[in-house]
């Protein structure tokens, strides 16, 4: 009785178990489930997911049957042709393609993403090298300003060297006409001429008797 549940676990998926096989040795029903077991197989049965996919089709309005879906088979046909001709081999072939270019573009993705951020890091070292740059050139500036101040100030005390040096000269060589006589002189005059004349002299030994003046 219960040989062909047994040997054909499609029975078994379809709710019948030993508790109502008699059924499928019932009289006139019989030969319907022999012919059933040897020409229905679980691809025929579908699975959940498809019965969901079904129901889910159907409330979007997206199921197809009848002419109507011989007619999006045709179309689809012309716009892919030898689309409906393809086998599983050649799907799992597509899929694995697909994810070959998936994987590609991720990879590229990540480079383009490195790339980018290369970019950023030369564009700020570039940007910092350029302050740098110009901080530099603004202290050569300023040290070039300051160094052409010293220089015309160094002009200046040769200058005034050389004249002081002339003044003094012409007090050993020169004679003052008219002399005057220090009772003859301001108190205030009497110094600042003796203040010079001390500087005067100092810059003389220096400058000609290259003597060490305390």
């Amino acid at each position: 009785m219960g040989d062909l549940l047994k040997s054909n676990p499609i029975f078994t998926k379809l709710g019948f178990d030993e508790s109502n096989q008699w059924i499928l040795y019932a009289d006139g029903m019989q030969n319907f489930f022999n012919w059933m077991a040897n020409n229905i197989t679980e691809s025929n049965i579908p699975a959940d997911a498809e019965i969901y996919e079904e129901n889910n089709l159907k409330e979007r309005a997206q199921w197809f049957d009848g002419e109507e879906l011989e007619d999006m088979l045709e179309s689809l046909e012309e716009r892919h042709p030898g689309i409906l001709s393809y086998t599983d081999k050649d799907l799992n072939n597509m899929k694995n393609e697909i994810r070959e270019l998936e994987d590609m573009e991720r990879s590229y993705m990540q480079l383009n993403e490195k790339l980018e951020k290369t970019k950023a890091n030369l564009n700020r070292e570039i940007s910092d090298l350029e302050l740098s740059v110009h901080d530099t050139e603004n202290r050569l500036e300023q040290a070039t300003c300051s160094a052409m101040e010293k220089a015309k100030e160094l002009q200046e005390i040769q200058k005034n060297n050389l004249d002081l040096n002339a003044e003094l000269r012409s007090c050993f060589t020169e004679t003052q006409m008219p002399p005057l006589f220090i009772h003859e002189m301001p108190l205030d005059e009497y110094f600042t001429k003796s203040d010079l004349f001390q500087q005067y002299l100092k810059m003389y030994m220096k400058t000609n008797l290259k003597a060490k003046v305390q």
